[in-house]
């Protein structure tokens, strides 16, 4: 564990939540396959391995559990998941929530000149740029399924804070992140035997575990590495200007709940971006 690890470790019990936004495809006759639905995964403790995990239940309440009786809940109902974080809330846990999806990007950078408005974020994007095809429309997507998961958050839990900062955890505090769960063989890991059923709920779970580990501890398997691949606040310095030049996902999300006023996410626009990778 790393001294800066140390440092961001909350006090309280933790519940680190990741949601798999998952991009719609569409088959021959134009339908939204089933295998490309958005699911979530609750992760409150960390695995020494995936191999003995197993998946269980259904699409509104399922869970990943293993031999040794750690269990994860997951799910594909976006009430349910409000309900889960709502009693996490109560109960006084930390609680951060991850979209996998890009949750900021910039929107002035010399883009005038030379269109260099459009390039990767950070060196892991490469290849799966944030304004490309998958990237855009998970955007897209994303700002739906948080308006409506913020909305039933404020009804059940009025006066909750949200923000993009790391080391503000804390009781009625929802920490922002963006997850990075993409390529094959990168950060995208395979789902155990036992869970090939639930690939969604399973992406979910790999991102609420790599955030977990970089900021609260957890454990991983050997053999995989939890990565920040940016840290939040640290866009360069031409991303900042009077005109504010970048655009946060999350501050869109929460304006669609709150409306106009006050800003209603603390901390940087550029949140954290994290994901699980092989070394």
């Amino acid at each position: 564990m790393t001294d800066r690890t140390r440092d961001l470790i909350a006090p309280n019990p933790m519940a680190s939540y990741g949601v798999d936004i998952g991009v719609y495809n569409v088959g021959a006759q134009g339908q939204i396959l089933a295998s490309t639905t958005t699911a979530w995964a609750r992760a409150t403790e960390g695995t020494f391995s995936f191999d003995g995990i197993r998946y269980s239940g259904s699409c509104e309440d399922g869970t990943f559990s293993e031999s040794s009786e750690r269990t994860w809940s997951c799910g594909r109902c976006i009430t349910r998941l409000a309900d889960r974080i709502s009693a996490d809330i109560k109960a006084g846990f930390s609680v951060s929530l991850g979209f996998e999806a890009p949750m900021w990007f910039p929107i002035r950078w010399e883009q005038c000149a030379n269109l260099r408005l459009f390039k990767p974020r950070c060196d892991d994007e490469k290849e799966n740029q944030w304004y490309l095809q998958a990237g855009a429309a998970a955007t897209v997507k994303a700002i739906s399924i948080g308006a409506m998961l913020l909305r039933l958050l404020a009804s059940k839990q009025p006066g909750i804070k949200l923000t993009t900062n790391p080391t503000s955890a804390a009781p009625q505090t929802i920490v922002l992140y963006e997850a990075f769960v993409v390529g094959k063989d990168k950060f995208k890991i395979p789902p155990p035997e036992g869970a090939t059923q639930a690939g969604n709920e399973w992406d979910a779970f790999t991102a609420s575990l790599a955030w977990a580990a970089i900021n609260w501890g957890f454990q991983v398997p050997p053999g995989l590495h939890p990565k920040e691949l940016h840290t939040a606040g640290s866009a360069p310095d031409e991303f900042f200007d009077e005109l504010c030049a970048i655009a946060s996902v999350w501050q869109i999300v929460a304006s669609l709940v709150y409306g106009s006023g006050p800003c209603r996410v603390e901390g940087p626009l550029d949140c954290q971006v994290v994901g699980l990778a092989p070394l």
